[in-house]
């Protein structure tokens, strides 16, 4: 189970806003970030041998056509 929150609410995957998954890895992809995107951003995965969580801090500056790709490593 993976749980991504920015802010205190739960994240949902879009076209614009992706969850990829490589073995142990779990990447955060924004295609098109804007101004609402920044924030600090938490993923919790768990299972049964336990919980890992990893933070990061986006911030957008008001430019057109920024792309962000957060890697969250657990």
């Amino acid at each position: 189970w993976v749980c991504l929150v920015c802010g205190g609410r739960p994240v949902k995957e879009s076209k614009d806003i992706q969850l990829l998954f490589q073995g142990d890895q779990c990447s955060l992809v924004i295609k098109e970030a804007f101004m609402e995107d920044a924030g600090e951003y938490k993923v919790v995965a768990i299972n049964s041998a336990g919980e890992a969580s990893s933070t990061c801090v986006l911030a957008v500056e008001p430019k057109s056509g920024i792309h962000n790709k957060i890697h969250f490593c657990l």
